[in-house]
């Protein structure tokens, strides 16, 4: 076997080696990439489920002043009524938020 003949096998073989170890590589950094998006989207609430909060919190007090400083009896059991069902909406999302955390924390 002459000395080109060796040279072709052996740069195959590093050439083979290379692009196996950059599949690899690549894989590794798909899979980092995967587990950060579980980590952002699962574990950490998003800012938009905080955004979402604070402005029905918002609404909650801004009704709840409302129903107070408002003479009308009807106006105020209106108030009243807006503050109970944003309240429930309120824990609803909250409930929502908890059970999909836990259930991403059991990997189901």
């Amino acid at each position: 076997m002459n000395i080109v003949k060796k040279l072709i096998i052996a740069i195959s073989i590093f050439s083979v080696s290379l692009i196996l170890v950059g599949g690899f590589g690549l894989s590794a950094l798909h899979a980092s990439k995967q587990n950060l998006n579980d980590l952002a989207d699962d574990f950490i609430p998003s800012i938009s489920v905080i955004n979402q909060a604070l402005q029905q919190s918002e609404i909650i007090k801004s009704d709840l002043l409302l129903a107070f400083i408002n003479d009308d009896v009807n106006a105020r059991e209106t108030y009243l009524a807006k503050v109970q069902a944003d309240f429930a909406a309120l824990q609803i999302n909250r409930t929502r938020q908890t059970t999909r955390l836990s259930l991403s924390r059991r990997g189901e």
